[in-house]
């Protein structure tokens, strides 16, 4: 019978690349329609105290909705193809082993 504990191998997803983030989009566009506010100041004559209201209260709950459903950290380059629909590349390396001795 084995001593010790069972090891426990657990793959990362894989990263997905910062432009496909649903949530960097949403906060990309709030930060233009919030710059355009502060310079033009157009948005809440043209959209109404009411809709201004909603929207800014909207806003941090769409991101802290998309914020708590991710699942896979972002990366800055562009993951290929088979790295972002696969499995984790490379073999599964046991954690409790140190190769570089």
């Amino acid at each position: 019978m084995p001593t010790g504990l069972p090891t426990v191998i657990v793959a990362e997803p894989p990263a997905k690349w910062w432009m496909a983030s649903r949530i960097i989009i949403v906060n990309a566009v709030a930060l233009a329609l919030a710059a355009a506010e502060l310079q033009l100041g157009l948005l809440r004559p043209l959209l109404g105290d009411h809709v201004y209201l909603v929207l800014a209260f909207a806003l941090p709950v769409i991101n802290a909705a998309l914020r708590a459903n991710t699942s896979r950290p972002l990366a800055l380059r562009r993951p290929n193809r088979a790295d972002a629909t696969g499995p984790a590349a490379g073999p599964a390396v046991d954690p409790t082993t140190n190769p570089k001795r």
